[in-house]
């Protein structure tokens, strides 16, 4: 077997790895989505409960949006979308392709946090939430 069709196959493997050591917490927030969007018809709790988007509503919309190349509908969702675009294809990186833990973790993740919460604050100053 060639080394790339061999790292091919190692990489799968971490990946299935992890899908059976998470297989209960996959199932569980399969069911969590399921619930919210039957019952509520959103899947997020701050929204269904306050009736108000969290810092991170629109993350995903944005996030497709900008994988479209639509970039005035990801503005409008949620802007910091790239910032955790980066961080998913930073962690897969490290976890699934160099085999590694993924440095400074709770900072990256902190980090990318804060700004999105200061980024929400700014847009329910200046009213530009997307909901």
């Amino acid at each position: 077997m060639s080394k790339v069709k061999n790292h091919i196959v190692i990489i799968f493997k971490r990946i299935i790895d992890d899908i059976k050591e998470y297989r209960g917490l996959i199932g569980a927030v399969v069911l969590y989505l399921v619930i919210m969007g039957f019952l509520f018809h959103t899947f997020c709790p701050v929204y269904a409960v306050f009736h108000y988007p969290c810092p991170g509503c629109g993350l995903t919309r944005g996030c497709v949006s900008l994988l479209k190349l639509d970039i005035d509908a990801y503005l409008k969702y949620n802007a910091c979308a790239p910032l955790w675009i980066g961080l998913i294809i930073y962690s897969f990186i490290c976890r699934y392709i160099r085999g590694t833990e993924i440095k400074k973790w709770n900072i990256i993740v902190s980090v990318v946090s804060v700004i999105t919460c200061i980024y929400y604050i700014y847009r329910f100053i200046t009213k530009t939430l997307p909901y």
